[in-house]
């Protein structure tokens, strides 16, 4: 039976950047959650606030420029953003791990890649044996020779090979939760399946839920149990994997899905989404995503429409779900 309190909660989050242009609302209001040994993955195009809602549970985001605006982000039942900045730390690496989009910016460059993984488990308390762990988990990931491996510095690692020491060093200190930002988008699809089976056999082992950001609906539909679909700052529509791939219910889902290429469609081109995503210094009154659907009338355009569940588990942010798959 699933635990009844999740691993983690995102509680009605805002955060708002300040700019030069204004008042950026990056994440506008967005819940969800995740359970223990579960993966959610959370998808949207470029812009959406994927990336700033990770770094948000990490509490990573710099301020005064970003500003926690409302919400809640709970860890266990506790509320990461009235930690302190020590306790905050040793959830970092400890309970919460995270693979970063980008490994070559994200290692050290001047330090082996055991001496990174090294500092990670002393800074949590790891002491004794520290070296025998980092090979350790060198070799958990998979890279090859890792008592050879690990006195190299991330320049003499291929692609694949830095990714998975990022994730080497995320579960060094046994997290419960891993959140992966976009973890295989520089990587060629062969690589692409190894890492992604990685995180599935890591988490099946070891319990630890995982928050998978990306932009790949295939790699959501072969790897996660639960999707959020974001767009402009909200989360439109949360479902299992299967019934939202079987049944996409908000118009922006449903024009994702018509925009996948086919192996076995006959189009000359490609669909696409008409318009652009709003600025996310505009104040919409309706739903943001309005003035690019085609079902959109004035009461679109003037409230904006709450998550509400249309089926079990499947949450929907549109006045017209759900929608009949003849209207798809």
């Amino acid at each position: 039976m699933p635990d009844a309190q999740p691993l983690l909660e995102v509680r009605d989050l805002h955060v708002h950047f300040n700019t030069d242009a204004g008042l950026f609302r990056a994440v506008d209001g967005i819940s969800f959650s995740v359970r223990k040994g579960a993966t959610l993955g959370i998808v949207g195009e470029s812009g959406c606030g994927k990336s700033v809602t990770s770094l948000a549970i990490m509490r990573l985001l710099a301020q005064p420029v970003a500003q926690y605006a409302g919400g809640d982000i709970l860890f266990q039942g506790q509320s990461l953003l009235a930690l302190s900045e020590p306790d905050m730390r040793k959830m970092r690496g400890g309970k919460i791990g995270m693979i970063f989009q980008e490994p070559m910016t994200s290692l050290n460059p001047v330090y082996t890649i055991a001496d990174q993984i090294i500092e990670s488990l002393r800074a949590h308390g790891v002491t004794d044996k520290a070296q025998a762990r980092a090979i350790e988990m060198l070799k958990l990931v998979g890279l090859p020779s890792p008592e050879k491996r690990a006195d190299d510095y991330p320049h003499q690692l291929s692609g694949g090979q830095r990714q998975r020491v990022m994730i080497a060093l995320a579960l060094a200190n046994d997290p419960q939760l891993l959140i992966a930002d976009e973890p295989t988008t520089a990587l060629d699809v062969t690589i692409q399946a190894q890492i992604l089976a990685l995180m599935r056999d890591l988490s099946a082992r070891t319990g630890a839920a995982i928050v998978l950001i990306t932009h790949d609906l295939g790699v959501v539909a072969e790897t996660c149990d639960e999707v959020v679909v974001m767009y402009a700052g909200n989360v439109v529509e949360r479902a299992p994997v299967a019934s939202l791939f079987a049944a996409p219910q908000h118009p922006y889902t449903i024009g994702l899905m018509a925009a996948v290429p086919r192996i076995d469609s006959t189009a000359d081109r490609l669909e696409t989404i008409p318009g652009s995503v709003p600025p996310p210094y505009m104040v919409i009154p309706g739903c943001k995503f309005a003035s690019r659907c085609p079902m959109a009338d004035a009461r679109c355009t003037g409230e904006r429409p709450p998550l509400r569940e249309i089926a079990p588990a499947h949450f929907v942010a549109c006045w017209y779900a759900p929608i009949e798959e003849a209207a798809q």
